[in-house]
């Protein structure tokens, strides 16, 4: 139902479309582009739903799995975007990050 969706995305952070929107402005992505960002974000939105269904977050290999699983969609992402977007996006990421930490 409708109303589930929208239940399950409040307080799980950034949906699909938003990351994909931030990404897209952020790296001045081309439709083209962004369509693709799209589809690749979605389909590993679902494998790490099926991760963390599969995994528990408790078991010692959790850490290991997830590293393995980023590391792959990282990969997926720089192929789609191409090396020098990828890296402009790492640089990014890393600053949001410590303006959170701070």
């Amino acid at each position: 139902s409708a109303q589930g969706q929208k239940a399950e995305k409040k307080g799980k952070g950034p949906t699909v479309e938003n990351r994909v929107d931030k990404v897209a402005t952020d790296l001045n992505l081309s439709a083209t582009e962004k369509a693709a960002v799209l589809a690749l974000f979605q389909k590993q939105d679902v494998e790490f739903k099926k991760f963390k269904s599969e995994v528990d977050a408790e078991s010692p290999e959790f850490k290991t799995k997830l590293q393995e699983l980023r590391k792959t969609q990282n990969e997926e992402l720089k192929a789609v975007i191409g090396k020098e977007k990828f890296q402009t996006l790492q640089k990014l990421r890393a600053e949001e990050k410590k303006k959170q930490a701070n």
